[in-house]
């Protein structure tokens, strides 16, 4: 749990330092700048602006990893969404962690149709004891 609540605060802290250098520095709008454009530090430092972004995708990816142990599908999905958006953004669909991250959540979706899939079966089991009549093969086990 307290894992779970440090990563939380690293993506937090993360996605401020990503807010901070794309936006543009506020107090320049208050003078005559027809000289200059305005820059963002994302602009002036991209490789800075890349590796806090890649930095952010590894921790959603790790935190989408435990919400997955944790049996927290939704919040697993959510979370490597956001991880594969930001890698195939900056590296590209086929590089090695954007491809690791789409294998992330082709697990969570298998799991996640399992679980719905043992569910049912698990409702179908019950209707079954309740007639007094079990029919044990029909039981299933969802091994994660």
């Amino acid at each position: 749990m307290a894992a779970l609540e440090l990563l939380r605060l690293c993506t937090n802290l993360l996605e401020a330092a990503d807010e901070a250098l794309v936006k543009p520095v506020e107090k320049w709008l208050d003078k005559p700048l027809c000289w200059k454009p305005i820059k963002s530090d994302a602009q002036l430092n991209p490789s800075l602006w890349q590796d806090l972004a890649l930095s952010r995708a590894s921790v959603l990816e790790i935190r989408a990893k435990l919400m997955l142990r944790g049996g927290q599908f939704d919040v697993g999905d959510d979370l490597i969404r956001k991880a594969i958006f930001i890698r195939s953004c900056i590296c590209g669909d086929d590089h090695p962690h954007t491809v690791s991250a789409r294998e992330t959540l082709s697990k969570l979706t298998r799991l996640t149709a399992n679980l719905q899939m043992h569910t049912e079966r698990s409702f179908v089991c019950i209707k079954m004891t309740s007639r007094r009549y079990v029919d044990y093969s029909s039981f299933c086990f969802l091994f994660i």
